[in-house]
């Protein structure tokens, strides 16, 4: 169970909302509940919390793209105030016209450079 464990514990709060997520799905498939379904989605869990596990321990979530759940290396701030990597918030915005992160509308469609982040971001991983 990825909550087991100090590695569980070092899990950033979303990582553990994943952990929850794939301890259901496995629950889902002993108990053989809606296992169809249910089975198409194991893949994609594996697939989320091997990239989770691979993510530094270290780094503030705070340096992570809500979008990607990677170290931003061009943050960049949204109409909602949010800050996302700027592919990442740019190929979003090219298919929706919501936040990805509060799901409300996007006033508009520009990107703002958030240098502090991106200078924070490269002095943490020049350590």
């Amino acid at each position: 169970d990825p909550n087991d464990g100090a590695e569980g514990e070092t899990w950033r709060p979303f990582h553990r909302e994943v952990a929850t997520l794939y301890g259901i799905v496995l629950a889902c498939l002993e108990k053989k509940m809606r296992r169809a379904e249910v089975s198409a989605l194991v893949p994609r869990f594996e697939e989320m919390r091997s990239a989770l596990e691979k993510i530094e321990p270290d780094v503030p979530g705070e340096f992570l793209c809500p979008i990607t759940h990677e170290v931003m290396v061009d943050p960049v701030v949204a109409a909602d105030g949010e800050t996302y990597e700027r592919k990442a918030i740019a190929e979003w915005l090219r298919r929706n016209q919501t936040s990805p992160t509060l799901g409300t509308p996007m006033a508009d469609k520009m990107l703002r450079e958030n240098r502090l982040l991106k200078m924070l971001v490269q002095r943490h991983l020049a350590k």
